[in-house]
C-alpha cells in the first residue's frame, strides 16, 4: 500500500515538472556570455561547479544532490529530491555536455 501511494504522489509531482514548453537555458560566460540550452525539449542546462564555463545538460529535469547533478534519462522527464536521494522518471543519469546546444537567434 505504501509503494502504491508513493508511486501516485511521484506521478502527480512529475506531471507538473513537464508543463514547461521549452528547454532550460543558462549563460555560460561572464566576459563573453553565451547561452547554452538542452537540445531536448523540457531538458535542463546546469552548471557543473562555480566555474561559469563548466556546463552540462540533461534530457529531462535535473536536481542537485550532495554527490552532484542527477537528471531524468527520458526526454522531458521529471526529477525531484526525496529524503533518500534523487528520483527521476526513467531513472537518473548525470548531465552531459553532448546533450547541450547553442540556440540560434
Amino acid at each position: 500500500m505504501k509503494n502504491i501511494l508513493y508511486t501516485i504522489i511521484l506521478s502527480f509531482l512529475f506531471s507538473f515538472s513537464q508543463s514547461t514548453l521549452a528547454a532550460q537555458c543558462i549563460e555560460t560566460g561572464m566576459a563573453y556570455p553565451n547561452v547554452v540550452c538542452s537540445k531536448y525539449s523540457n531538458g535542463d542546462a546546469v552548471r557543473g561547479n562555480t566555474i561559469a564555463t563548466n556546463y552540462m545538460c540533461g534530457k529531462g529535469k535535473c536536481v542537485h544532490t550532495v554527490i552532484g547533478w542527477k537528471c531524468s534519462k527520458i526526454e522531458g522527464g521529471g526529477a525531484m529530491l526525496t529524503n533518500i536521494g534523487a528520483k527521476c522518471q526513467g531513472g537518473c543519469e548525470r548531465p552531459k555536455k553532448s546533450y547541450c546546444m547553442t540556440p540560434t537567434r
